[in-house]
Order: structure tokens, then sequence, then C-alpha cells
């Protein structure tokens, strides 16, 4: 690749992947040095169509060999962390506020990062494909285009922890991080906003190992808590793993949990940048605008899985305090 066409791919992502008769195209979108500071990285989508390289009617578009050709020689940086999560436990809010340094990149659930993994589902897609793809996309998102760029942290999307050994394989000394919550209050958040996680048949059941499943389990109101208790119990499994991930728990905090990422992830918390986490962890993590406020949970005593979710809570919260403790020491 010449520097010519280096230095004018570094400022352009690979957006969204779709199969097309068997072809693998991705749709590609010019960010310039715009920050990447929503809360989803889909919400970046209508900020980016304000550049008139996004308004042509001849829309940027490449193959999968092409992506990996042009990912070679991007000056990028590598994956610092890698944050996954039960959902509505406070992961977006922690992205966001490491987002608050010009010297972070934290990108939150790409959508095309979610694609490429998802192409096991799909005909004619190994994992040595896979793996290939997914860090040629990422040294896009890992471009220096503001030049001040020294970490990369990317948050996974929550059905991303059965995808943690392949990742953890890809890149064996990248820290890893999970979020937990007590589960009634997850429970409670989907209740009022349901994620397409807990929607029978939008991502693959065979992810959740739902595939077979009985009808009244494919019910939102029983879906979620079956899919939570697939997360807890995977991340369970993954604590006694090498090289562990740091297990975050919701309840402690945004600022306790960001020194426990700043020393895992030699990330320097600087005290304007302290000030600013302080500052973001006033809001609502969803919809920066808008002042954080705290609901408890309503009566959730109709959902059987409850009591072996709180079960499977408190044996992560063990082990993770068990963890804390050996740190200190």
């Amino acid at each position: 690749m010449s520097s010519t066409i280096e230095e004018s791919l570094r400022y352009w992502i690979p957006f969204r992947a779709s199969v097309r008769d068997s072809n693998l195209l991705f749709n590609w979108l010019y960010c310039g040095q715009e920050p990447f500071d929503t809360p989803f990285f889909e919400d970046m989508a209508p900020r980016l169509m304000k550049f008139p390289e996004n308004t042509s009617r001849f829309k940027g578009a490449c193959n999968a060999s092409q992506l990996t050709e042009w990912a070679g020689d991007i000056d990028s940086i590598e994956p610092t962390a890698f944050i996954f999560h039960i959902s509505r436990c406070g992961s977006t809010l922690v992205s966001q506020a490491l987002g608050k340094s010009p010297e972070n990149i934290s990108v939150s659930e790409v959508p095309v990062f979610d694609s490429i993994l998802r192409l096991c589902y799909k005909e004619g897609f190994d994992k040595v494909t896979i793996n290939s793809l997914l860090k040629a996309a990422m040294k896009f998102y890992g471009a220096k285009r503001r030049g001040t760029e020294e970490k990369l942290f990317i948050k996974a999307d929550s059905w991303h922890i059965f995808f943690y050994t392949q990742l953890r394989e890809l890149f064996p000394n990248t820290p890893m991080i999970i979020l937990y919550r007590n589960p009634a209050e997850v429970l409670h958040s989907h209740q009022k906003r349901m994620g397409s996680q807990g929607v029978y048949g939008i991502i693959e059941p065979e992810l959740f190992g739902a595939a077979d499943i009985p009808g009244e389990t494919r019910l939102p109101s029983n879906y979620m808590p079956f899919i939570l208790n697939k997360y807890f119990n995977t991340i369970i499994g993954l604590t006694g793993s090498t090289n562990p991930p740091l297990l975050l728990n919701y309840a402690e905090g945004l600022m306790p949990m960001m020194e426990k990422i700043a020393a895992f992830t030699n990330t320097p918390l600087t005290p304007e940048l302290r000030a600013n986490i302080a500052e973001r962890g006033l809001y609502h993590s969803k919809y920066p605008n808008e002042k954080f406020a705290e609901i408890q949970p309503d009566s959730l005593d109709g959902i059987g899985l409850l009591p072996e979710l709180m079960r499977l809570y408190g044996e992560l919260d063990g082990i993770r305090l068990k963890a804390d403790a050996g740190a200190i020491v």
C-alpha cells in the first residue's frame, strides 16, 4: 500500500458488513478527525453523514480481501483492553469515561465487529478468515487520526462474552475486563426497554445455546433471564482460566471501577481526566444530556430463574472479592 493510500484511508472506517450471494462486502464511512464519543458506535452515523465524502451517490465499498490488504500499512494502535459485560451494568458509562481522554480511543459496540464475529453462522466463513477480517477492521478504528491517540478500548456487545476465548486466542496479552450487576436490576432495566439479545431470534439462538428451548422460554419475560443465566455461568467459567479477566461490579461505583481499569491497563488518570469522569458520571450513560437517577427495580417474584441468578451473582461476586483481596496483598 502506498503512503498516499494509507494517508487517505486513515480517515475512513468499515462501518457495516453484509453478505450478498455468498460475497462479503464492507461499506465505508469517512470520519475525518471526528471523536468517537457516542454511547454506541452506531450513533456516530448521523454525525458522520455531514461530511461530503459520505453524501456522494457513489458509496464506498470493498470486499474481504481488499479490507485485509488495505489494513496492512495503517498506523494503528493495538487494542489496549476489551470490555465485556452482561448488559445494563455500567459498561457504556465506563466506555464513555475512558473516551474523555484525548489519548484514548474508546469505541462501543461497533456494528462491523459484531457482523464479522457472527459470520461463523453463515456458510463459507471459517475461524481463520473471521479472525483475519476482525483484526483488519479493528486497525481502522485504532488509526491515529488526530495524532494524540495512544490507547484503544473496545467495548463488546453483551453476547460477545461467548467469543471471549476466540478473542483471547487472537489477542493473548490484551487485558480483558468483564462488568456485571445484580440480575434483578438488569432484568428491571430490560423490562423498561428490552435489548435485542432479549428477543428470541434477533441474535442467532445457537449463540446462546437456545436453538431447542421450549416455546414458553422464548417469551421475552423468560428469555432474558435465560440469557443472563448463560452469561453468569460463562463468566464464572472464565475466571479460572490463565490470565483471568478483571471483574467489576456495577455496585462499586464509576470512579472505583475506573481506578481498577487504570491500574489493570496501565492507563494514567490525570486530575483533569478524573474531573471529566466525575462530571460524566452525573449523566445517563445512554442519554448524555439527561441527569442520571437510580431507579429501584419493581417486584420480579414471577421470574422462576431469579433465585438461581442471584446465587450465580453471589458466586461471581465472591470470586471478584477474593481476586481484589489478592491484588491488594
